[in-house]
């Protein structure tokens, strides 16, 4: 944990509020980025459970022992709060595309003006391959796949915030990598028209 984030989590812990809402400005962004691509483009759905994630940290804040990072702890919160409304609501799945993306993340986007009109008709078939690919992907399989490649977190960070074994989230990571290949080769395979 950052000594900054130490500091901010003892003071709010003291009952400080304006420590916890510059905890809470400092780590919203990656937790709603996250919530929003599990929800898989429900903006109002994200912004919801990411304001649930910081009520709750908020009155688990006490309870906090410092023995993850803070952002890490708020992360296990985020995907077990969003899978448990997942699984209560039975949400129906949308594309990645549909809905507005996180001003932040673009990774899913693509307009790049300065390509050649071929270049970035074939870059935007990639990212239509990508998006469907993940939307076919088991949730363990693109949760750790999304921590990982898209917040960049540490596979023994995502194993704290999932309350997995490092290993096990290597392997998920692992795996998850070789689905997307596997899916993306037979995507782009269909929509050439050819056998997968």
């Amino acid at each position: 944990m950052s000594e900054n984030d130490r500091i901010l989590v003892a003071r709010a812990q003291e009952g400080d509020r304006e420590a916890f809402e510059v905890l809470v400005e400092q780590h919203a962004r990656p937790i709603y980025t996250l919530i929003f691509r599990m929800v898989r483009g429900r903006r109002e759905e994200a912004e919801d459970l990411t304001q649930e994630v910081m009520l709750r940290a908020f009155k688990a804040l006490p309870r906090f022992r410092g023995e993850a990072k803070f952002s890490t702890w708020l992360h296990r919160i985020a995907v077990n709060l969003t899978l448990n409304r997942l699984q209560k609501k039975s949400l129906n799945p949308v594309s990645l595309s549909q809905g507005e993306e996180p001003d932040q993340e673009h990774w899913l986007e693509i307009p790049d003006t300065s390509m050649a009109p071929e270049s970035m008709a074939e870059r935007a078939e990639t990212m239509a391959c990508l998006r469907a690919a993940l939307e076919q992907m088991s949730e363990s399989l693109r949760v750790v796949f999304l921590m990982r490649e898209l917040q960049g977190m540490s596979h023994d960070d995502i194993a704290a915030a999932l309350g997995a074994t490092s290993e096990a989230v290597r392997v998920r990571h692992h795996r998850a990598k070789k689905e997307l290949v596997k899916r993306l080769a037979s995507l782009k395979q269909a929509r050439e028209g050819r056998p997968a």
